[in-house]
Protein backbone atom coordinates (compact mmCIF):
# COMPACT_ATOMS: atom_id res chain seq x y z
CA UNK A 1 0.00 0.00 0.00
CA UNK A 2 2.53 2.63 0.42
CA UNK A 3 4.61 2.14 -2.77
CA UNK A 4 1.55 2.74 -4.18
CA UNK A 5 0.94 6.07 -2.51
CA UNK A 6 4.97 6.91 -3.20
CA UNK A 7 4.55 5.39 -6.85
CA UNK A 8 0.84 8.05 -6.99
CA UNK A 9 2.92 11.08 -5.48
CA UNK A 10 5.69 10.85 -8.04
CA UNK A 11 3.38 10.94 -10.59
CA UNK A 12 2.10 13.96 -9.35
CA UNK A 13 5.89 15.22 -8.98
CA UNK A 14 6.25 14.57 -12.61
CA UNK A 15 3.31 16.40 -13.55
CA UNK A 16 3.95 19.47 -11.19
CA UNK A 17 7.67 19.41 -12.76
CA UNK A 18 5.85 19.94 -16.28
CA UNK A 19 3.03 22.03 -15.18
CA UNK A 20 4.36 23.97 -11.66
CA UNK A 21 0.93 25.66 -10.94
CA UNK A 22 -1.46 23.07 -12.58
CA UNK A 23 -4.13 25.59 -13.06
CA UNK A 24 -4.92 24.78 -17.13
CA UNK A 25 -4.30 20.86 -17.20
CA UNK A 26 -6.22 20.35 -14.08
CA UNK A 27 -9.57 22.35 -15.34
CA UNK A 28 -8.99 20.55 -18.39
CA UNK A 29 -9.41 17.06 -16.59
CA UNK A 30 -11.70 18.72 -13.83
CA UNK A 31 -14.12 19.85 -16.71
CA UNK A 32 -13.80 16.14 -18.23
CA UNK A 33 -14.38 14.19 -14.64
CA UNK A 34 -17.65 16.45 -13.77
CA UNK A 35 -19.01 15.84 -17.09
CA UNK A 36 -20.73 12.71 -16.08
CA UNK A 37 -21.19 14.21 -12.43
CA UNK A 38 -24.58 16.18 -14.44
CA UNK A 39 -25.10 19.85 -14.54
CA UNK A 40 -26.11 20.69 -11.32
CA UNK A 41 -23.17 19.27 -9.63
CA UNK A 42 -20.89 20.41 -12.32
CA UNK A 43 -22.30 24.08 -11.71
CA UNK A 44 -21.61 23.64 -8.29
CA UNK A 45 -18.17 22.62 -8.15
CA UNK A 46 -17.44 25.23 -10.94
CA UNK A 47 -18.73 28.23 -8.97
CA UNK A 48 -16.71 26.66 -5.92
CA UNK A 49 -13.49 26.53 -7.33
CA UNK A 50 -14.27 30.23 -8.55
CA UNK A 51 -14.95 31.57 -5.58
CA UNK A 52 -11.47 30.15 -3.87
CA UNK A 53 -9.45 31.27 -7.09
CA UNK A 54 -11.09 34.75 -7.02
CA UNK A 55 -9.78 34.51 -3.15
CA UNK A 56 -6.80 34.62 -4.16
CA UNK A 57 -4.50 36.69 -6.14
CA UNK A 58 -2.15 36.27 -9.39
CA UNK A 59 0.73 34.17 -8.89
CA UNK A 60 -0.38 33.66 -4.93
CA UNK A 61 -0.61 30.12 -3.74
CA UNK A 62 -3.88 29.02 -4.12
CA UNK A 63 -5.74 29.32 -0.37
CA UNK A 64 -8.81 27.88 1.28
CA UNK A 65 -9.55 28.16 5.04
CA UNK A 66 -12.15 26.54 7.19
CA UNK A 67 -12.67 29.24 10.15
CA UNK A 68 -14.32 27.42 12.15
CA UNK A 69 -11.42 24.88 12.92
CA UNK A 70 -8.54 27.46 11.90
CA UNK A 71 -7.31 25.20 9.15
CA UNK A 72 -5.91 27.07 5.94
CA UNK A 73 -4.98 25.07 3.24
CA UNK A 74 -2.66 26.14 0.49
CA UNK A 75 -1.91 25.19 -2.92
CA UNK A 76 -5.06 23.62 -4.07
CA UNK A 77 -5.32 20.90 -6.83
CA UNK A 78 -8.50 19.50 -7.73
CA UNK A 79 -7.71 17.36 -10.17
CA UNK A 80 -5.58 15.26 -7.67
CA UNK A 81 -8.22 16.06 -4.29
CA UNK A 82 -4.82 17.70 -2.98
CA UNK A 83 -3.14 20.55 -0.53
CA UNK A 84 0.22 21.35 -1.11
CA UNK A 85 0.35 22.71 2.44
CA UNK A 86 -2.21 22.57 4.95
CA UNK A 87 -1.82 24.71 8.09
CA UNK A 88 -3.33 23.66 11.66
CA UNK A 89 -2.73 24.44 15.00
CA UNK A 90 0.42 26.73 14.23
CA UNK A 91 1.83 23.79 12.12
CA UNK A 92 2.34 23.65 8.71
CA UNK A 93 1.99 20.38 6.63
CA UNK A 94 4.22 20.73 3.37
CA UNK A 95 4.63 18.31 1.03
CA UNK A 96 6.17 16.93 -2.96
CA UNK A 97 9.10 18.95 -2.23
CA UNK A 98 11.29 18.29 -5.41
CA UNK A 99 14.08 20.02 -7.39
CA UNK A 100 16.54 19.82 -10.31
CA UNK A 101 14.81 16.41 -11.05
CA UNK A 102 17.66 14.34 -13.24
CA UNK A 103 20.57 16.22 -11.67
CA UNK A 104 22.87 14.23 -9.86
CA UNK A 105 21.52 13.61 -5.87
CA UNK A 106 23.40 16.36 -4.45
CA UNK A 107 21.69 19.21 -6.90
CA UNK A 108 18.20 17.38 -6.23
CA UNK A 109 18.14 17.75 -2.01
CA UNK A 110 19.43 21.17 -2.56
CA UNK A 111 16.48 21.71 -5.45
CA UNK A 112 14.11 20.00 -3.08
CA UNK A 113 15.42 22.19 -0.23
CA UNK A 114 14.96 25.30 -2.32
CA UNK A 115 11.40 24.55 -3.40
CA UNK A 116 10.53 24.24 0.35
CA UNK A 117 12.09 27.47 1.74
CA UNK A 118 10.08 28.99 -1.80
CA UNK A 119 7.11 27.68 -0.46
CA UNK A 120 7.44 28.45 2.63
CA UNK A 121 8.69 32.29 2.42
CA UNK A 122 5.10 32.84 0.22
CA UNK A 123 3.42 32.20 3.78
CA UNK A 124 5.55 34.19 5.69
CA UNK A 125 7.88 31.28 7.14
CA UNK A 126 11.49 30.01 6.74
CA UNK A 127 13.66 26.89 7.07
CA UNK A 128 14.37 27.93 10.41
CA UNK A 129 10.80 27.28 11.37
CA UNK A 130 10.78 23.53 10.03
CA UNK A 131 10.71 20.75 12.94
CA UNK A 132 10.53 17.75 10.98
CA UNK A 133 11.12 16.24 7.42
CA UNK A 134 10.88 13.02 6.02
CA UNK A 135 13.27 12.37 3.05
CA UNK A 136 12.40 10.13 -0.08
CA UNK A 137 15.39 8.48 -1.73
CA UNK A 138 15.97 6.19 -4.59
CA UNK A 139 18.91 5.11 -2.87
CA UNK A 140 19.33 5.19 0.58
CA UNK A 141 22.97 5.22 0.91
CA UNK A 142 22.62 8.67 -0.08
CA UNK A 143 21.94 10.00 3.12
CA UNK A 144 25.46 11.48 3.51
CA UNK A 145 24.87 14.07 0.66
CA UNK A 146 21.62 14.91 2.24
CA UNK A 147 23.31 15.29 5.84
CA UNK A 148 25.55 17.41 4.45
CA UNK A 149 23.41 19.79 2.57
CA UNK A 150 21.30 19.56 6.36
CA UNK A 151 24.17 20.89 7.84
CA UNK A 152 24.96 23.53 5.42
CA UNK A 153 21.02 24.42 5.74
CA UNK A 154 20.29 24.09 9.02
CA UNK A 155 23.56 24.95 10.95
CA UNK A 156 23.05 23.34 14.63
CA UNK A 157 19.67 23.63 14.68
CA UNK A 158 18.68 20.36 12.97
CA UNK A 159 14.95 19.06 12.53
CA UNK A 160 13.58 15.42 13.43
CA UNK A 161 13.63 13.34 10.52
CA UNK A 162 12.96 10.38 8.75
CA UNK A 163 14.54 9.16 5.95
CA UNK A 164 13.00 6.48 3.69
CA UNK A 165 13.83 4.22 0.37
CA UNK A 166 11.41 3.96 -2.62
CA UNK A 167 10.85 3.71 -6.29
CA UNK A 168 9.65 6.85 -7.48
CA UNK A 169 6.78 6.98 -10.78
CA UNK A 170 8.45 9.65 -12.23
CA UNK A 171 11.72 9.71 -14.78
CA UNK A 172 15.05 10.85 -13.28
CA UNK A 173 13.86 11.25 -9.54
CA UNK A 174 16.41 10.61 -6.48
CA UNK A 175 15.31 12.75 -3.74
CA UNK A 176 12.04 14.03 -2.66
CA UNK A 177 11.22 16.01 0.61
CA UNK A 178 8.15 16.45 2.81
CA UNK A 179 8.19 18.73 6.18
CA UNK A 180 6.24 20.14 9.07
CA UNK A 181 7.16 23.57 10.39
CA UNK A 182 5.66 25.47 12.94
CA UNK A 183 4.45 29.10 13.15
CA UNK A 184 5.15 30.52 16.80
CA UNK A 185 1.82 32.40 17.68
Amino acid sequence: MASGYVLGTSAMVAAEAENPHGIDKAAQSTDDYLDYLGPARKASRRRAKKERQAESAPGEPHEQTDSERGIKRYELNDQWAHAGMVEAGGFVYTSYCVGNTGQPIEDQVNGAFDHLQGRLERIGLTLSNVIHFTALFHDINDIPVMEKVVKERFPGEYPARKSVQTKFGGEGILFQLDAVAYREP
